[in-house]
């Protein structure tokens, strides 16, 4: 028996509704996932003034950057200070690359005020020590970063000279502070 025109013209429709419908619904989920639609305010964080309620914006930036070389056995001393009215993180970074031998040992601290308050040490080429502010806590003052070659293997092949005498280095101090006040 062959098909009724009606039937067909039935089932053609629903397949025309059916992709009209499937379009429609990946647009609109198109839509809802693109970034570009998307409006992301811009906001910097704020945290409670110290004596008041009000909020303050807060940046994170370099604050120290220098290069050096420490000898084998020796410390190697950078001094900076912050004086803003509210600083929340302090990071300093060792960066160094063995010369000679095998992996040179490094050693490095950081004091505020006198006090030490983070180390690290390791072979790895890179040492971090980050201080977070508590609560109702100031990170400001005078700073102080020590960096040690605890040791610095250099007996290179069948030699039985040690050549390396030390290692060069980077170091970078990064604060997250007030806009207030002045490194």
């Amino acid at each position: 028996m062959p098909a009724r025109p009606l039937e067909n013209l039935m089932r053609n429709d629903l397949k025309v509704v059916s992709v009209f419908m499937v379009f429609i619904f990946v647009m609109i989920a198109g839509m809802e996932i693109r970034p570009q639609d998307k409006v992301v305010p811009s906001v910097p964080p704020v945290l409670p003034n110290q004596g008041n309620n009000q909020t303050q914006e807060l940046t994170t930036e370099v604050v120290l950057s220098k290069s050096g070389y420490t000898n084998e056995g020796q410390s190697s001393q950078e001094d900076f200070v912050l004086d803003f009215n509210l600083v929340t993180t302090v990071e300093a970074e060792l960066k160094w690359a063995d010369d000679y031998g095998s992996n040179d040992n490094f050693l490095l601290e950081v004091s505020l005020n006198g006090d030490s308050l983070g180390q690290d040490q390791g072979t790895s080429g890179t040492l971090k020590v980050q201080l977070k502010a508590g609560t109702d806590e100031n990170l400001a003052g005078n700073f102080t970063i020590k960096i040690t070659c605890k040791s610095a293997p250099g007996v290179v092949g069948p030699s039985p000279i040690d050549r390396d005498k030390g290692n060069s280095w980077d170091l970078t101090a990064m604060a997250t502070h007030s806009q207030e006040g002045s490194p």
